[in-house]
């Protein structure tokens, strides 16, 4: 009996990634793009589990912590990850922005270097100039200073191996309470597909003073969190197998173009497919089986043990004949 059948290629070892804040506006998103491809996730917030926690991250393990104090326990969290992604960030005082948008950041990416984790992202802002000047003049500096603290803690502690992604206003729907949500995305989208425009582009980088950070395009908060999972499973770096080593050059720096092209690659990269071949025979008090996969994809093409993927496909194939 020969069964041929086309089954999504998995990784048998999943990188392991811990996500900050994972359950907030961009960290719920993180979470969902980086299961979606194949990542093994945890999260760390003081909240645990956010306020509307669906089907799509029953796959994540949700931890407890406080980024401004727990340091032993954050550490423990972060051994054995192969990345760590930091979605922290508030508004509030100018002296708590320093610290959790600033401090906490820099000590997040210390402690993960520490651990030997390979990869760090850090999900900062873009200072709308005009916007922080008032900011600045009020006495909230904090909220960009802070940014800026800890993307040089990433800078110093990761170099290359680091992703600063700097977006300007984020859009989409923001869970509130259980029963209340806001589309923020009812703003977003008509502002942005306005703001691209050929015309308003040029009249942004006409105006004086910086007045054209203004008229800068929104980034959707799929976007934010897709280009964050692309520099972990794309980009060189390592795996967390060794190679969590040296902080040369700088960190990859995405604003709201580049952001948005680092995205669309990960959507474009589906999860290559092999064809998974399967003869059975049978000899007296014996039955044989030989497996065969051909697939073009140079991961599948590199694999020596498919007992995993097998023990996975090996039912489904059968029962269906």
């Amino acid at each position: 009996m020969h069964l041929s059948r086309k089954v999504p290629f998995l990784f048998l070892s999943m990188p392991r990634v811990l996500v900050i804040g994972g359950s907030g506006f961009v960290g719920t998103r993180v979470l969902r793009s980086a299961l979606s491809n194949g990542l093994k996730v945890a999260s760390l917030s003081r909240s645990g589990a956010p306020i509307q926690a669906d089907a799509s991250l029953s796959a994540v393990e949700w931890l407890k912590g406080d980024a401004l104090s727990d340091g032993a326990p954050i550490r423990d969290a972060m051994r054995g990850c192969d990345a760590v992604i930091s979605c922290l960030g508030a508004f509030g005082s100018n002296d708590f922005m320093h610290k959790i948008n600033g401090a906490a950041n820099a000590s997040l990416a210390e402690a993960a270097a520490a651990e030997g984790v390979s990869k760090f992202v850090f999900v900062s802002a873009a200072a709308i100039k005009p916007v922080a000047k008032v900011m600045a003049a009020a006495g909230y500096e904090g909220y960009y200073a802070g940014k800026m603290t800890a993307e040089e803690a990433v800078t110093r502690h990761f170099g290359e191996r680091g992703l600063i992604l700097r977006p300007g206003p984020i859009y989409g729907t923001r869970a509130v309470t259980s029963s209340v949500s806001i589309p923020i995305g009812a703003v977003g989208v008509p502002l942005t597909t306005i703001f691209e425009t050929p015309p308003i582009r040029a009249l942004a980088a006409a105006l004086p003073m910086d007045l054209g950070d203004l008229f800068m395009p929104w980034v959707s908060v799929e976007d934010v969190a897709d280009a964050a999972i692309a520099h972990i499973v794309h980009k060189s770096g390592g795996s967390g197998s060794g190679s969590a080593k040296g902080t040369s050059g700088q960190p990859s720096l995405l604003e709201w173009e580049g952001l948005r092209a680092a995205a669309s690659q990960l959507r474009m990269s589906a999860a290559p497919e092999m064809n998974l071949s399967l003869d059975l025979w049978s000899k007296p008090g014996k039955c044989l089986m030989n497996v065969s996969i051909i697939s073009t994809e140079p991961q599948v093409k590199k694999l020596t043990e498919v007992k995993d993927m097998l023990m996975i496909y090996l039912w489904d194939i059968l029962s269906s004949q």
